[in-house]
């Protein structure tokens, strides 16, 4: 009797610390970005972009809050997502975003209230076996509201390395989505053929994601 409830005992304790150790991966997926720097105005050749129609932005404050997300992998570089607005003629008027390094470094840009990575996954690339490759799933939590002056506004996926011509950057998974409260503090998960959103905010029993993150 005493051996079989060592046994469990034994078995209990590694499951919690098995709990404990995947709450600690969880928790250095999800860091904050060390350092902030001010809106982009000037954008590289080395981009491509997506309209978004204004009218969806009417809601004021503090019903105006955004999350732009996706799965990027900068290479041996960096990359940056980013929600740009223009006062006409092209000429943009303030930004707000995301920039990841190959380091795992984040930058967060512009009027963001929060950036950072919500998950992050080792690949293999066709193109490079061998190569260790990692995607991250980087956001920025935007507070946005369209006004006049705005006569345009794009998200810009952007190959920010130094070397451009020797540097590839790749993106997936990209989506811009209201919050759906103000606690929210990560975008909901990416699926290819849409999301099941859950409005229960509490942590996973494993000490996981939240239940809206699935």
């Amino acid at each position: 009797m005493n051996g079989k409830s060592f046994g469990n005992n034994s078995r209990l304790l590694v499951l919690v610390l098995c709990l404990v150790m995947l709450t600690t991966v969880v928790a250095m997926a999800k860091k904050k970005p060390k350092k902030k720097t001010p809106a982009t105005t000037s954008f590289n050749e080395s981009l491509v972009y997506q309209e978004i129609p204004l009218a969806q932005f009417s809601a004021p404050a503090p019903d105006n809050i955004y999350f732009l997300s996706g799965w990027v992998c900068p290479g041996s570089g960096s990359a940056m997502l980013a929600f740009v607005t223009y006062s006409g003629g092209g000429k943009v008027k303030d930004s707000a975003g995301v920039e990841i390094a190959s380091s795992g470094e984040v930058t967060q840009i512009g009027f963001a209230d929060d950036a950072g990575i919500a998950f992050s996954t080792r690949f293999e690339h066709p193109d490079f076996p061998g190569e260790d490759f990692r995607y991250y799933r980087i956001f920025a939590k935007i507070p946005f509201t369209a006004h006049p002056s705005i006569k345009e506004a794009r998200i810009i996926l952007q190959n920010t390395s130094s070397t451009l011509a020797s540097c590839s950057v790749w993106f997936d998974g990209v989506k811009l989505e209201k919050a759906q409260n103000e606690i929210q503090e990560y975008p909901t998960s990416y699926h290819s053929r849409g999301n099941l959103l859950s409005p229960e905010f509490t942590e996973t029993l494993e000490g996981g994601p939240s239940y809206y993150e699935w």
